[in-house]
């Protein structure tokens, strides 16, 4: 289960059109630095909002470059990352598999909680396949603990100046300037 927050960086069209004058490699190169540069308050506001008792959701949260090379987009997915699975013991005794990917979602937008089997969604199925003939009973709910989407919301100006400032020291450079 995926979520999207989106930072749409306007005001940046004037350097982007200088930038493309360097070259595609050149232009995609800065783009990439810039963001991942630009991020990392982000990144590091995500992690200190995590809640306390998710030391591996915390320790999973990570950063992805990606340029789609069709249209040039740069984007940058902030997330729990692989290879951070943990073994652990459940109130019962039993050893479960712990992947920060499969629960990031659900402390950050929260959850409803069913005993007795799946709860039953809209439209009379479970996450594709038909519904159980006894859907589980709802008990409670787990309240959101939003750590991705306020740390972005915060840090928005922040994201946007820092990869202003790299852009233009990238032409500055390109140019001999400095």
């Amino acid at each position: 289960m995926t979520f999207k927050a989106t930072l749409k960086l306007d005001g940046l069209e004037p350097l982007l059109a200088h930038l493309r004058e360097l070259g595609t490699t050149k232009a995609r190169s800065a783009m990439r630095r810039g963001l991942e540069v630009a991020t990392t308050p982000v990144l590091q506001m995500a992690r200190q909002l995590c809640p306390v008792d998710s030391a591996q959701l915390r320790k999973s949260l990570g950063r992805r470059v990606k340029t789609y090379r069709g249209s040039g987009t740069t984007v940058v997915i902030i997330g729990p990352r692989q290879g951070f699975k943990a073994e652990v013991t459940d109130r019962y005794g039993r050893r479960r598999v712990r992947d920060p990917i499969r629960y990031a979602h659900l402390v950050e937008q929260g959850h409803r909680i069913a005993v007795g089997g799946s709860l039953q969604r809209k439209g009379g199925k479970v996450l594709g396949k038909p519904a159980p003939r006894r859907p589980g009973k709802h008990t409670g709910s787990v309240p959101p603990h939003p750590f991705l989407v306020p740390a972005l919301e915060r840090n928005r100006d922040v994201v946007m100046n820092i990869l202003r400032r790299h852009l233009e020291d990238v032409l500055i450079r390109s140019h001999g300037g400095g």
